[in-house]
């Protein structure tokens, strides 16, 4: 629960930096984005896929980003928890081993 609240976290914040570095006044997206609406057509229904294509665009680097995020925070613990295995025992001397899978 705890790595997917982490992973909700993040990808809000990814999406909400990568909207946000977008200008709307930005000549290259609009221009991108007049181009794919003309793909699709042109007009309003153009438009709005091209939104759609550029929103998808945003989603799957926000994912990648998140990802990464989490990646390096599974790392950190992992570091963080390998100082414990001194700490185990071996078995006794002679026992049976439990069957595994």
């Amino acid at each position: 629960a705890g790595i997917a609240s982490l992973q909700q976290q993040r990808f809000d914040l990814h999406y909400g930096q990568l909207h946000a570095a977008q200008g709307g006044n930005d000549m290259a997206l609009q221009q991108s984005l007049v181009e794919t609406a003309q793909m699709f057509g042109g007009g309003s229904e153009g438009m709005a896929a091209a939104w759609q294509m550029f929103n998808a665009k945003i989603l799957a680097q926000a994912a990648v980003m998140t990802f990464s995020d989490l990646f390096l925070a599974l790392a950190v613990i992992a570091a963080l928890v390998m100082p414990f295995v001194i700490f185990l025992r071996p078995p006794p001397v002679g026992a049976a081993m439990p069957m595994g899978h």
